[in-house]
């Protein structure tokens, strides 16, 4: 028997895609959230931005250009 099954692990369907699509919306939001909370409290603070700017920056640009790419390669609404 393969070692995934007995691991409880199983081929996905529609649901699973759903429920991990769901999953990644709403961690998404919250380390969103959460770093700009962060990053207003220590620039308020400090006066200057700091690390978590960096880290927010670049996840935002992580995020919205695979959003864009796939978005194009499955036909959406950006087109080349």
């Amino acid at each position: 028997m393969n070692l995934f099954k007995k691991l409880g692990f199983m081929k996905s369907d529609e649901r699973g895609f759903y429920i991990v699509n769901n999953a990644a919306k709403f961690s998404w939001i919250f380390y969103t959230l959460a770093l700009f909370s962060y990053m207003v409290v220590e620039m308020i603070k400090n006066g200057e931005l700091t690390f978590v700017f960096t880290i927010f920056c670049a996840g935002q640009f992580v995020f919205w250009s695979t959003y864009i790419y796939y978005t194009i390669k499955t036909g959406g609404r950006y087109k080349k």
